[in-house]
């Protein structure tokens, strides 16, 4: 009895009440990933996840990746990434996008949602338990080893009940995420106010003090502990003086990169480099901190021949088990963008949500039918080495 007790509150804790939301799907999709198949792993917030296509790269540049980067991520949390990363891949580059270290006095450091986000998808092992007792107080670590307890009071409806199932059976049993992390939009916004000149502009703005600590310390741990390379980036924005945050956030990237660079870690800031990506105002940003589609396409041509050429990613060798997923994930990839580009013109009510969540139980169903009937598919997935397109 004691057993049966057991295993129905495991099945329900994992497959109906846990949090079922895009950025939980983000997190578990990683631990899908074969072991050591990543060649490259980002961390980062909703600025890397949004800027970068692995399936697209895969396309291009041959080479594997993971944005293991939920939304506001901080520098808080960046050692346990690392440490998860390495347990479980052996990649040959670790890319770091700095939104994390920007925030203002009133960001924690490490936030229940931000620890939970990873603990609570985290396969059971001696990493997860030293990460609870590091973070969480004795008192509530109870809830952190069982969510069942955090979670129970999710179970509002039947209905509810059964697409938390459904959507759970549906991940576990096409062996995680199709899109393999990547989120992205297709309106683009249109700015009103002048960009900021940013390409000479060297001023220093200081960090939060807490959040320099922080990164000083996590730069000093990869220092004694990380063989794998790191290459710190920040992703591009529209920055304007009337928008003060989208300045400032520039400002203290400055700073940022000043202080990685002083460690012997490489830093490209590519908000310095919009021109150089071909980067247009009107047509590449959904808003001022995230690319669309568009934006996002050009930028992974431009950082995936940085990774590519830079950082030795070229002839790598995979598994025909590894290729295959990832051949598909470029199918679905391009029937993705084939159709949310199509419903975008057509604004049709409710597709940007929709889209946003790229394998939901209504989308996936529409996408695999398009893949199956072979209607605009734009690559074969090939993986075969970039064109250099920009």
């Amino acid at each position: 009895m004691i057993l049966a007790i057991v295993l129905a509150v495991y099945f329900l804790q994992e497959f109906v009440v846990m949090p079922w939301q895009p950025r939980d799907v983000q997190i578990s999709g990683f631990y899908k990933e074969d072991g050591n198949s990543l060649d490259v792993v980002f961390i980062g917030a909703s600025d890397m996840y949004t800027a970068f296509s692995p399936a697209l790269a895969y396309e291009n540049f041959a080479f594997t990746s993971y944005p293991f980067a939920p939304p506001r991520n901080s520098d808080g949390v960046w050692q346990l990434q690392v440490d998860e990363i390495l347990r479980t891949q052996s990649p040959k580059l670790i890319v770091i996008e700095v939104n994390g270290a920007l925030y203002t006095e009133e960001d924690e450091l490490v936030t229940e949602e931000n620890l939970r986000l990873f603990t609570d998808h985290m396969p059971v092992s001696a990493h997860k338990k030293e990460l609870i007792d590091r973070y969480v107080r004795e008192k509530d670590r109870i809830n952190y080893y069982i969510p069942y307890l955090k979670y129970h009071g999710n179970i509002t409806s039947l209905k509810k009940a059964f697409n938390t199932l459904y959507e759970r059976l549906s991940f576990e049993t096409r062996g995680g995420l199709y899109m393999k992390g990547e989120r992205t939009h297709f309106p683009a916004d249109s700015f009103e106010n002048e960009v900021w000149d940013t390409a000479g502009d060297e001023e220093e703005l200081d960090m939060e003090p807490n959040h320099e600590a922080a990164l000083r310390g996590f730069l000093e741990y990869c220092q004694a502990n990380v063989d794998c390379p790191i290459l710190f980036i920040r992703t591009p924005h529209y920055i304007t003086e009337k928008e003060e945050v989208t300045l400032e956030f520039f400002r203290r990237t400055n700073r940022v990169g000043s202080i990685v660079s002083n460690y012997g870690f490489d830093f490209i800031n590519f908000d310095k480099l919009h021109s150089e990506i071909g980067l247009n105002y009107d047509e590449d940003f959904y808003n001022s901190e995230h690319l669309n589609i568009n934006g996002q396409e050009k930028f992974t041509a431009y950082l995936g021949k940085i990774l590519s050429e830079k950082y030795g990613l070229k002839d790598l060798s995979h598994s025909d088990t590894v290729k295959a997923k990832w051949e598909r994930a470029v199918k679905y990839y391009h029937e993705f963008i084939r159709q949310g580009k199509a419903l975008n013109e057509k604004e049709t009510s409710g597709s940007e949500y929709e889209f946003y969540e790229a394998e939901s139980r209504e989308l996936l169903k529409k996408l695999e039918e398009g893949m199956v009937s072979g209607v605009g598919a734009a690559g074969s997935g090939s993986g075969s080495q970039a064109k250099g397109k920009q």
